[in-house]
């Protein structure tokens, strides 16, 4: 028992076995009523921001910079259940495949341990991947054939390419989409309606609103 506590808390397991404490220590504070609010929280992706430049190629920019962590499947779960996921496969990663060699200096270390995460983040968006959906509003969030028609807000450049915006379905808190333009562009904060729902990239599209919609 010792000896696996030794392995656990040194090397490249040190890093994942602390990451695993923590938000094992999160949920049993939940299970027991702690109310922790503040803690439980959702990645909104948000790339909204007050710039006093014309920035709107620096927001594309961003937005398509956000498709990494939307391919992980960060955002679209809770992202509580998502780092959990993540923590647990980081520790079984580091601890089946520590050996001596992996510890034998900084440089091996470290190697195994950005091999460890690489591994994690490949199981994390595998397992997580049937979840997608259940983030965002905490109330549930909409299907997407009951936004359409909405009207939202975006948050960033739209075009074909590449975009974000905001919409409120509910009570809970606003939904954050990634979106598109059949053609042309919005600029940020522009008013757009939903019109459809591209299942296969998973995006919707949207128009302009205009003062007579």
């Amino acid at each position: 028992m010792m000896e696996y506590l030794q392995t656990a808390f040194s090397g490249p397991p040190l890093i994942a076995t602390c990451l695993l404490v923590l938000v094992s220590l999160y949920w049993l504070l939940v299970i027991f009523g702690a109310g922790l609010e503040g803690l439980d929280f959702d990645l909104d992706l948000d790339v909204d921001a007050d710039l006093d430049v014309d920035a709107s190629g620096l927001e594309s920019m961003l937005s398509i910079g956000l498709v990494p962590l939307r391919w992980l499947n960060i955002g679209q779960v809770p992202f509580m259940i998502w780092l959990s996921v993540f923590a647990l496969a980081f520790w079984l990663v580091a601890m089946l495949w520590d050996t001596p060699a992996g510890r034998e200096n900084a440089w091996n270390m470290s190697a195994v341990i950005l091999r460890n995460f690489a591994i994690a983040l490949l199981a994390a968006k595998v397992v997580t991947h049937p979840l997608r959906g259940f983030g965002g509003d905490h109330s549930g969030a909409a299907k997407h054939t009951e936004l359409l028609g909405l009207t939202c807000t975006t948050t960033t450049l739209v075009n074909e390419r590449a975009g974000q915006a905001k919409v409120q379905a509910g009570r809970g808190s606003p939904l954050l989409l990634s979106v598109r333009t059949e053609h042309g562009e919005l600029g940020k904060g522009e008013q757009a309606e939903i019109v459809h729902y591209d299942r296969e990239r998973e995006i919707y599209i949207v128009r302009r609103t205009t003062d007579e919609d």
